[in-house]
């Protein structure tokens, strides 16, 4: 069993709402409307105008957009995020809220973004810096997870909604396969036959991957998880050395090795180089301190158990991550405004997925679930 310790998680106050303010799209509309709200929830701008403030794009954001509001004389800064155009498809924003508060502190909600807490002193990973601070990202994870547990225990609606792996291989595949949103791809000029192939096989692996996920379900705990732990979202303390995670939109129950899966996958960038995936070894080492801290009172043996079981289903979950962000791309390129080649990146990673699944279905059976 994992370790779900219940101790004092930290309430932080709850963001002011403001369900009709909405942060419109014209740019210079949209820097005055964030200074707006931003003056209205976050004390150290009390009174601020545009004139006071200095608001700048945040690079990296590939599902919303993200600024940084900067106070001019005292230099404190906070974030504020608009959501992506129709991303309500793919995130349940209640679920978003809830999690973000939980570990960021959030000043604001309006009807098409958040206000919340500016890291200072932070810097967000490349995804070529993953591996120095290995340790300290397995660790934090593991922290992640059983601390979300925990507070999902008494919140009934997070700590029991349908899991990723569900929502991201039903939901998401229905709406990126959908009559409109494919005909908004085409007329964007883009192939998703070029990229994807044969639409109905696509759709018949996401029911497969789903069965073979189901069927190894009692040996991998799901945990509240990240979801989307990409080098970005992963910030360094340039004091400490200390890691943070940010940026929640993503996360819902799911199984733990999901989590880690998807971070490996993620070394290979938006550019997909999957020379740059991590060594079986770093895996294993990886698995090694997380489960360190996630099975801290655990007898060695079940520790030990649950690394040799992790390793062999490492490549089911990664799988998973490479088909729930093929599905996420193809809902992305029909909506998203934000200037990415969502079908092309969807289409690596579908390829992906296709040269990998074989191996990983031979692997994932040769694991039995307790009858």
């Amino acid at each position: 069993q994992f370790l779900y310790f219940i101790g004092f998680l930290g309430t932080m106050p709850g963001p002011l709402l403001f369900p009709d303010f909405v942060i419109p799209d014209d740019e210079e509309a949209r820097k005055a409307a964030m200074v707006r709200l931003v003056a209205d929830s976050v004390p150290e701008f009390k009174g601020c105008t545009v004139d006071d403030c200095v608001v700048s794009v945040l690079s990296g954001g590939i599902t919303n957009q993200l600024c940084r509001v900067k106070h001019a004389e005292t230099k404190f800064s906070v974030v504020a995020r608009v959501f992506g155009k129709e991303t309500e498809r793919l995130i349940s924003r209640a679920a978003e809220q809830f999690w973000q508060e939980a570990f960021l502190r959030t000043y604001a909600r309006c009807a098409n973004g958040l206000v919340y807490e500016f890291l200072e002193g932070y810097v967000a990973l490349e995804p070529s810096d993953c591996e120095a601070h290995r340790d300290q990202i397995a660790s934090e994870l593991a922290r992640l997870h059983t601390s979300a547990a925990a507070r999902a225990l008494f919140h009934v609606p997070f700590g029991t909604q349908a899991d990723f792996a569900q929502v991201a291989l039903t939901d998401w595949v229905a709406s990126g396969t959908s009559e409109e949103a494919l005909k908004r791809v085409l007329e964007r000029g883009h192939s998703v036959t070029a990229h994807y192939g044969d639409l109905d096989a696509f759709q018949g692996h996401a029911a497969e991957l789903l069965r073979r996920i189901r069927a190894v379900a009692g040996v991998v705990p799901v945990v509240p998880c990240h979801n989307d732990l990409l080098s970005l979202n992963i910030m360094l303390s340039r004091e400490t050395g200390a890691v943070r995670f940010i940026d929640f939109e993503y996360m819902r129950r799911n199984f733990y090795l999901a989590d880690l899966a998807n971070h490996f996958c993620e070394y290979a960038g938006f550019e997909c180089e999957w020379e740059k995936l991590p060594s079986v070894e770093y895996q294993r080492a990886f698995l090694a301190k997380y489960l360190e801290t996630a099975m801290a009172d655990a007898p060695a043996d079940e520790v030990a158990a649950a690394l040799e079981r992790g390793m062999q289903l490492l490549p089911l979950f990664a799988l998973l991550a490479h088909y729930v962000w093929a599905a996420w791309a193809l809902v992305q390129g029909a909506f998203s405004v934000i200037d990415f080649d969502y079908v092309s990146f969807g289409g690596k990673r579908y390829q992906r997925f296709l040269e990998t699944y074989p191996a990983a279905y031979a692997a994932a059976e040769a694991v039995a679930a307790p009858k």
